[in-house]
């Protein structure tokens, strides 16, 4: 069962451990400030909610992930129609919770899940 699974689960968690260290870091870093102090509260915070708010698109993600399997779809359409899968539920998620730092959050984590996409290969 892990071989069938292996590539959503490796893509979904990449995401969520990424998207928020790109969240907290990249802004830390560029203010050239002494605000590194609290971002890994911050960061473990994201990561929790990430988690439980994305179960949903995991369990998306994981059906349209074997259909596409018996499909004979190329690699990169593979991966193009998954993560666009992602960003689409991403989306819908973060419209359903709301507020002014969704927007934020959403680019960062669309940015992780291209990245782990491209990063993890399907089997």
């Amino acid at each position: 069962m892990w071989s069938r699974l292996r590539y959503p689960i490796l893509h979904w968690l990449l995401t969520i451990a990424l998207g928020p260290v790109l969240f907290v870091f990249t802004p830390a870093i560029l203010a050239d400030e002494n605000t590194l102090s609290g971002a890994l509260e911050f960061l473990l915070i994201i990561m929790a909610y990430g988690f439980i708010f994305s179960l949903p698109t995991l369990v998306v993600y994981v059906f349209v992930y074997g259909w596409i399997t018996t499909q004979g779809f190329s690699t990169w359409l593979t991966k193009a129609l998954l993560v666009l899968v992602v960003l689409v539920c991403m989306a819908a998620s973060m419209a359903l919770v709301g507020g002014y730092i969704m927007p934020y959050l959403f680019a960062y984590y669309a940015l992780a899940a291209i990245t782990s996409g491209l990063l993890v290969r399907p089997r």
